[in-house]
């Protein structure tokens, strides 16, 4: 199933502040020594994969897009329901969508590879393990992206310009990779 609902700014924020603590956390991308402290080669702080929080990757050509289509996400979660199936669930960020979704998806747990699929027709998430992580390849065809939205934040210099341009690659063909660590 994949259910979409939008959230406000205030819960973004608010999951975004939960689990401060990095101990043991995976960074993927090490700052250059001339980027700012805390962040990277794009200005973005580096993206951390624990507990509940994953990286939202878009596949773009572009290798300058390449930095700006990763996102970070906050409330992964990875659950076993009561029928015995896996169900994968996360909020996409406003910085990929505009207004903020929850994406919802379940399969059989059948072990490594998983293929959870949504309500919408055509939403898959096919999941393997890499290491410590599991990688989910998505297809996510009801989303909606407000690219008006994102455009106004370009304008009022709130949202980097390349992830605009990589909303703009997204909108029509939603996918996307999700990878985080099990629990």
């Amino acid at each position: 199933m994949i259910r979409l609902t939008t959230c406000s700014a205030l819960t973004v924020l608010a999951l975004a502040a939960c689990g401060d603590d990095d101990a043991g956390a995976t960074r993927d991308a090490a700052p250059p020594s001339d980027a700012p402290p805390g962040t990277d080669a794009s200005g973005l702080p580096p993206i951390v994969i624990e507990g509940r929080l994953a990286r939202y990757d878009v596949p773009v050509t572009d290798a300058e897009l390449a930095p700006f289509a990763q996102y970070q996400v906050t409330d992964a979660e990875w659950t076993i329901t009561s029928r015995g199936d896996r169900k994968l669930q996360y909020t996409l960020p406003a910085d990929l969508v505009g207004t903020p979704q929850l994406v919802e998806l379940e399969g059989p747990d059948s072990g490594a590879p998983w293929s959870l699929t949504g309500e919408v027709p055509g939403t898959t998430a096919d999941c393997v393990l890499d290491g410590p992580h599991v990688v989910c390849t998505e297809h996510l065809p009801g989303i909606v992206v407000d690219l008006p939205m994102l455009e106004a934040r370009v304008a009022a210099g709130t949202l980097a310009p390349e992830r605009l341009r990589v909303a703009q690659v997204f909108a029509p063909d939603p996918i996307g990779i999700l990878r985080f660590a099990p629990p």
